[in-house]
């Protein structure tokens, strides 16, 4: 960058760039323009329209302006694209920037991750919104965004909603802790049998006093089995003797990782009760 395009670029920054300033293509050699810098810090001149000016990624001005709050009230480009298919709508989706009426949730990248999507990934959904089943090209959908988010409506009941490998969007909220305290529908299952429970079990996620520990996939690993891996098993679990489709226990999974507790390891196993590793 000479030292002309340095000064110019740190006038837009700062919003001293005269009145009649008219460069908004000069660029840097990423083809980071004059009115990029502009858009970012809020300097663009009211009745500014060379919005689709883009870098080498095809990023807009409009993107900048977006990602900051910087947009005119009239704005209507929200499909202006970069190279990926990521739309300024995208954009301010993501950093809590869109309008209040806006509603082309559609909108999608070249990887079907449309605009609902990132809206949902930042949080800021309206409570209004009924579109849960719009779907990436992996299957998963805005509710599935939503749910790792903690970010579903109270009455939201599409629980079986899942992605291309079956994972639920029941699945992604035991995941992150976000499953409501009526929610019953554990027996809900990827396409390899893992369940909602194991999920939760998995992360540490299952509520007092569950009770099914026997619920397996198709390998026969149970529910137990999972909160055995990382020691979630609650206080006064007897039911160490579950074992998966090669004989593999509770027992042997919460001993290999150190979960065992200290009075089984010191107790002779009972018939039917492997500790064996």
């Amino acid at each position: 960058m000479t030292k002309d395009i340095f000064n110019i670029f740190k006038a837009a920054e700062n919003g001293e760039l005269p009145v009649d300033f008219d460069n908004w293509d000069l660029a840097d050699k990423n083809g980071k323009t004059v009115a990029h810098v502009a858009a970012e810090y809020g300097h663009l001149p009211e009745g500014f329209d060379r919005w689709d000016l883009a870098d080498k990624n095809g990023r807009t001005v409009a993107h900048e302006a977006a990602w900051k709050g910087h947009l005119p009230e009239n704005f209507d480009r929200w499909e202006l694209a970069d190279i990926y298919g990521r739309t300024v709508a995208h954009t301010a989706a993501i950093s809590g920037h869109l309008p209040e009426k806006f509603n082309q949730w559609d909108l999608a990248d070249k990887n079907g991750f449309t605009v609902a999507h990132a809206a949902a990934r930042g949080g800021c959904l309206p409570k209004n919104f009924e579109q849960w089943e719009l779907a990436d090209k992996d299957g998963r959908t805005v509710a599935h965004e939503a749910a790792h988010k903690g970010c579903l409506p109270e009455t939201f009941a599409r629980w079986e909603l899942a992605d291309n490998k079956g994972h639920t969007v029941a699945h992604q909220a035991a995941e992150s802790g976000h499953l409501p305290e009526n929610f019953n529908r554990w027996d809900l299952a990827d396409e390899g049998g893992w369940t909602v429970a194991h999920s939760a079990a998995w992360f540490g996620h299952l509520p007092k006093g569950f009770n099914r520990w026997e619920i397996a996939n198709i390998n026969g690993w149970t529910v137990a089995h999972a909160a055995a891996e990382h020691g979630h098993l609650p206080e006064g679990f007897d039911r160490w003797d579950l074992a998966d489709n090669n004989g593999l226990t509770v027992a042997n999974v919460a001993a290999k990782n150190g979960h065992l507790p200290e009075i089984l390891q010191k107790k002779p196993a009972r018939k039917g009760l492997s500790l064996g590793l």
